[in-house]
């Protein structure tokens, strides 16, 4: 399981998450905002199931218990959720085990609940400092104004840190070009530079795009030179 925060983006990366995962032959699985979502390679293709409706971003800790223990039985082996700051702060996640934890952005929002952008902050470095084991991979956006405290909150936690978009140092952004059907990216990982094709608008989306990338290397799952042969 791997979990993403932030003000903006968590269903987009979760999303994105699960359909790596799948692209990768893992019976995977997203859970936030927009429900329960699975994805099952299958030969020439995955078939995409919604097994709830949209719902909380969140779910209550004894319901995300059943739905991981369901998505268990039928097959789910690796799966994103979204850690919204309400989820995190009513300890909604204390039961999860997370191989790593993804950091997007931090605007203004959600101050009738937390009443301070402090306290809304603190709610969201509690996904680093206390609920990701120590040891772990923290994914965090470097391009955001924000990241020099949650990369502090990752390394004082004793996590490896990875940090992406263009101001990052494991997945680089190096270009970015608007194209009329979405935007090509080029993207330095280590010693090599891809060229990749998003079929998405915005800036924000390619962010995601390398959050989400970022979690499912951090995961193992995905053949790396920096990681050897991966997790089986």
């Amino acid at each position: 399981m791997v979990a993403v925060t932030g003000t903006n983006g968590k269903t987009s990366v979760a999303t994105f998450c699960r359909q790596i995962f799948a692209a990768c032959g893992r019976t995977s699985a997203s859970l936030g905002t927009l429900g329960v979502r699975t994805s099952t390679p299958v030969p020439g293709g995955v078939v995409d199931n919604q097994l709830t409706p949209p719902g909380l971003t969140t779910s209550d800790a004894a319901d995300l218990a059943e739905m991981m223990a369901d998505l268990a039985g039928q097959g789910v082996t690796h799966a994103a959720m979204e850690a919204s700051s309400h989820g995190i702060d009513q300890r909604r996640l204390d039961g999860v085990s997370l191989t790593a934890a993804g950091f997007l952005n931090l605007t203004q929002d959600h101050l009738d609940y937390h009443g301070t952008m402090g306290a809304y902050r603190a709610a969201k470095l509690r996904l680093f400092e206390t609920l990701l084991p120590r040891g772990r991979t923290a994914v965090l956006n470097a391009d955001s104004d924000s990241f020099p405290v949650f990369r502090a909150a990752a390394v004082t936690s004793g996590h490896t840190v990875m940090s992406v978009g263009s101001m990052g140092q494991s997945l680089i952004l190096t270009d970015r070009t608007l194209l009329a059907d979405g935007q090509r990216l080029r993207v330095r990982h280590i010693d090599r530079t891809y060229d990749l094709l998003l079929p998405l608008a915005g800036a924000f989306q390619a962010g995601n795009a390398l959050v989400a990338a970022g979690l499912c290397i951090a995961a193992g799952k995905i053949r790396t030179r920096d990681r050897g042969a991966g997790a089986p």
